[in-house]
């Protein structure tokens, strides 16, 4: 009584219809006044996704209560195949619940495997789920790569050979290098743990690499599988074309990656190429919005300790101007870092950055790192000072 009363302050509150069909069918054991209470919120909030997956979630549960009652009367072969023919073994009102969704929201394949995933939690649920799927085959999802992609991972639970028959689907229809991508990324997966699908990776690499048009997460996916299979040169190679083909431009973290491999790359290889000259490239190709100074700052510490690594200490202070003071903090730690290690004086870059980009919030953490390295009782002091001053104690 309580809860309709709720029900008509409050008929847009899906979870009070929820919880009045719960008690119905749970503890008043009445699916039909369950079903009556879902189908009236229905009418009210018809694109409730919540409503519909939970209304869908009851049907299973009614599925699997009878299946459950039939094997305690233990029915004669007769009944027990009728039943098994009947509509509602079949899992025809579940899959009615789903129809009506998705015709109310329709575009969203999320929405649609929130219906998949309450079936594995039900057992003989294989036709509810294709008829799930094959929802998915719409021409409305031809050019939808989550569709493929979420279409393949299920169907690898069933069928490997369906997986890739998906995949190829999605490469035909669907135009641009996202599906490329997600394959790439799929695939990567799989063959952690099915070493035999290395030849489906190796078909859909090359096909990747054939695009026109790649982004710079593409061709880090293509050159991660290439390191991986120990093809030093040719990956330098195909990360030197894109470059010059300005295709790793974009400030973004696969960018940053692609020249990260690169630098790695260069190291490995006898090469006339210099590392530094290479990442300083990157540096001035990228073009650097402003919204991208915490990567810029990431990309230059790259760079600085690439720059340490081989004693061009000389360029550092050069390279660290590239950067604005806010974001400076991690690339001026990792000179420090240096400093130490080389045994140097920590006073003097203590003093220079200090001279070069003050003293502030924006690097308490390196003034401290200074602090704990410092060993003169006098420069210790100053450099504490320095810390006071910028937290503005």
């Amino acid at each position: 009584a309580f809860l309709m009363e709720a029900l008509q302050i409050h008929p847009k509150d899906v979870s009070l219809w929820l919880s009045a069909a719960s008690w119905e069918y749970f503890s008043n054991s009445s699916i039909k006044n369950a079903r009556t209470l879902l189908q009236r919120s229905l009418r009210v909030n018809s694109t409730s996704p919540n409503l519909y997956v939970e209304y869908f979630k009851l049907e299973l549960h009614y599925i699997q209560k009878l299946r459950g009652r039939r094997e305690i009367l233990q029915l004669d072969g007769v009944k027990s195949k009728k039943m098994m023919e009947d509509e509602t073994f079949s899992g025809a009102v579940p899959m009615i619940i789903f129809d009506q969704a998705i015709e109310k929201i329709n575009d969203d394949v999320e929405f649609r495997f929130k219906f998949l995933e309450a079936c594995l939690t039900f057992p003989q649920t294989e036709k509810i789920e294709s008829h799930i799927l094959s929802s998915l085959e719409h021409s409305s999802f031809k050019t939808n790569v989550t569709a493929y992609i979420a279409r393949a991972s299920w169907l690898l639970n069933t069928s490997i050979s369906s997986s890739l028959k998906v995949l190829n689907s999605g490469l035909s229809n669907c135009p641009g290098p996202e599906i490329h991508e997600e394959v790439l990324i799929f695939m990567s997966s799989l063959v952690t743990s099915n070493p035999s699908l290395s030849p489906h990776h190796l078909t859909y690499i090359n096909s990747a690499k054939k695009l026109n048009e790649k982004t710079p997460k593409l061709i880090r996916l293509i050159s991660e599988y290439k390191i991986l299979n120990g093809q030093y040169s040719e990956t330098k190679n195909f990360i030197l074309k894109e470059i010059d083909n300005d295709r790793l431009k974009s400030p973004e973290t696969d960018t940053i990656k692609v020249y990260d491999i690169l630098a790695s790359i260069c190291y490995k290889l006898p090469s006339s190429t210099s590392v530094i000259s290479l990442l300083e490239k990157g540096l001035h190709s990228i073009s650097w919005g402003s919204n991208s100074s915490k990567m810029k700052s990431e990309y230059v510490q790259r760079v600085v300790e690439y720059m340490l690594i081989e004693g061009s200490e000389d360029k550092v202070k050069k390279i660290l101007k590239y950067i604005e003071p806010p974001s400076i903090e991690p690339a001026l730690r990792t000179y420090l870092r240096y400093y130490i290690s080389e045994n140097k004086p920590v006073e003097d870059i203590y003093s220079y950055c200090v001279s070069e980009f003050g003293v502030g919030l924006h690097c308490v953490n390196f003034l401290r790192d200074c602090l704990n390295a410092e060993t003169d009782i006098n420069r210790r002091r100053r450099i504490w000072e320095s810390i006071v001053s910028a937290e503005g104690g």
